[in-house]
């Protein structure tokens, strides 16, 4: 599977090694062959997450790689209509994905549950603020998790359509972006030291990217 990812994706090497030490689970995997040969899989990681107001088992689809030569919409329809058995099998009452075209998923009941957006901005389009409390750059800890969680937990407490974060998805997300990103995480705590805000951000050629940013 790691020389399919590696002929299906643009990922570099290290990050593709790091997913199939770190993140892999061949029991959520679901693969093709030709004589043998793996050409496509695909991933379907079973998540809870709560639906109005109700806690569901959902099913997170990713990583739908493809040999080249075998790329195609009918090894697409596939790979979709597995995803949907083995949810139906698992009795996971939501499927989410991070589609590449919209109008292929939408034919097999898939819908738009959130738009992401990019923002450039510079430094002199923030206005002025002051910090009351202190930031602190955080490691990977069960004391970061959990104020990780805490400041996740009372932002998403009113909002839909939310996954639960335990501490194994949380120390994925924390490694994924200090190994392969460098990033870094800013826990904002208030005067009496309690967690209410953070930021998962990645600098690059001058650059900062915010990959998450929360304040409860």
């Amino acid at each position: 599977l790691i020389d399919l990812w590696e002929n299906s994706f643009h990922y570099s090497k290290s990050f593709i090694r790091w997913y199939f030490d770190k993140a892999f689970v061949p029991e959520n995997t679901l693969i093709t062959f030709d004589n043998d040969k793996p050409v496509s899989s695909l991933s379907v990681i079973p998540q809870k997450m709560i639906v109005s107001k109700n806690m569901v088992n959902a099913a997170y689809i990713s990583g739908l790689a493809i040999l080249p030569e075998y790329r195609s919409e009918e090894t697409m329809k596939k790979q979709a209509a597995d995803a949907v058995t083995m949810m139906m099998q698992n009795e996971y009452s939501v499927g989410i994905l991070i589609q590449s075209d919209y109008r292929f998923y939408e034919k097999y009941g898939w819908r738009t549950a959130y738009n992401y957006k990019q923002y450039d901005i510079k430094p002199a389009d923030l206005p002025a603020y002051q910090i009351k409390g202190s930031i602190e750059r955080a490691k990977i800890s069960d004391m970061t998790i959990a104020a990780l969680n805490e400041i996740y937990c009372e932002f998403t407490a009113d909002k839909n359509a939310c996954p639960e974060r335990e501490k194994e998805m949380w120390t994925l997300i924390l490694d994924d972006l200090f190994t392969n990103f460098g990033g870094q995480c800013l826990i904002l705590r208030d005067e009496n030291k309690i967690p209410i805000g953070y930021m998962l951000s990645i600098i690059r050629d001058g650059k900062m990217g915010v990959y998450e940013i929360l304040l409860s």
